[in-house]
């Protein structure tokens, strides 16, 4: 008859490491698997409490439910981190229970690893594909992939990283594979950054006038349309300039294109400060400039804006080639007297410019 194999000879073979650990929260013994699960010799963990070896951000977690098993209530499935002893992180995935009699809980400890940094692996490409095609900022987007990644391991130097993909490379202590995952991620989002910064570049350049930066033609069309819907639900009153500078033509056949840019950017400037922020300063195309002047309280104030529209206008041109004093026309619609639509509303505007232009006002 061949001899009894001491139980402990099995339980050192097993790959999941067998711990038993006092109320007081010290190890009593652990298994030979300790090395491969949590980079301890057993004789390094003995004597020492089990909490000195959980990871700072998951000690709370672990003490409730330290407090769990001692009422008597099993835990087939916990999980948190462990820090190593070369410095890396160990998810651990526990499955414990109390002895009342021996005055002891004892656990298996399967280290889960691997697994996690899958699943964080494909939460971030997740994560990434998903921030990418919404409306958050960059910065809202590193923030959301940050959290994902600190949940499989400490990388404090990850977020620098992330705002700066094309600076020096990552410090990191852990391993190897810790590095290749967050070299990888940190891969996915340099491209999803340049993907989102294009897709706001065409975004920008679909609504903004190139060389003023004013709205153009399309977004001010939307911006009017919006605001006549609040006017009629409010029952209140708007109105549009509609203006261009008088004899534009010839500051470009005298002085030059570059110096006829000067001329309506310093243009655009002025416009935007004679309004309020709430109002909108559009670029229609060459000299033509439209200005909707959004929620006015009474019918005169569209006249009064014009009127402080005109001096600013009308004071000399600093530019680079020359001095010139240019004057502006100006024409006036309010809602709702003049109309009642956004084309009505403009065409009677352009008129009113054109009257001006030729003496009629």
């Amino acid at each position: 008859m061949k001899p009894v194999i001491p139980p402990e000879s099995f339980i050192d073979l097993l790959l999941d490491a067998v711990c038993v650990v006092d109320r007081e929260g010290y190890v009593r013994y652990v298994s030979a698997a300790s090395e491969r699960v949590f980079g301890y010799q057993p004789e390094e963990m003995v004597g020492r409490l089990i909490l000195d070896f959980v990871h700072p951000a998951d000690k709370g977690k672990t003490q409730q439910a330290v407090k769990e098993i001692l009422q008597g209530e099993l835990k087939p499935n916990f999980e948190n981190r462990y820090v190593k002893k070369d410095g890396s992180i160990a998810h651990i995935m526990w499955s414990a229970r109390w002895s009342e009699e021996e005055q002891v809980r004892v656990a298996v400890a399967r280290n889960v690893t691997e697994r996690r940094r899958s699943e964080a692996m494909q939460a971030a490409m997740y994560a990434i594909s998903e921030a990418a095609n919404s409306p958050d900022s960059v910065p809202a987007m590193i923030q959301r992939i940050h959290r994902v990644v600190d949940d499989l391991l400490s990388a404090p130097g990850f977020m620098d990283a992330l705002d700066d993909p094309d600076g020096e490379e990552l410090k990191i202590p852990h391993g190897e594979k810790d590095r290749e995952l967050l070299e990888f991620v940190r891969t996915q989002v340099a491209a999803a950054v340049e993907r989102k910064q294009m897709h706001s570049q065409l975004e920008y350049m679909a609504s903004y006038d190139q060389l003023t930066g004013l709205p153009n033609r399309h977004l001010v069309m939307d911006r009017i349309q919006s605001a006549l819907s609040r006017a009629s639900r409010e029952k209140g009153f708007l109105a549009v300039l509609y203006l261009d500078l008088d004899d534009f033509k010839q500051v470009n056949d005298s002085h030059g294109h570059a110096v006829g840019d000067e001329v309506l950017e310093a243009m655009a400037r002025r416009l935007v400060e004679c309004v309020r922020a709430a109002d909108t300063v559009g670029r229609l195309g060459g000299d033509e400039f439209i200005v909707l002047l959004d929620g006015i309280k009474q019918p005169e104030d569209a006249a009064n804006v014009a009127e402080k529209v005109l001096a600013t206008l009308s004071e000399p041109y600093e530019l680079s080639a020359a001095t010139l004093t240019l004057i502006p026309s100006i024409g006036i619609a309010v809602y709702p007297e003049h109309g009642e639509d956004r084309e009505t509303l403009i065409r009677h505007a352009d008129g009113a410019m054109y009257r001006v232009k030729r003496g009629e006002n």
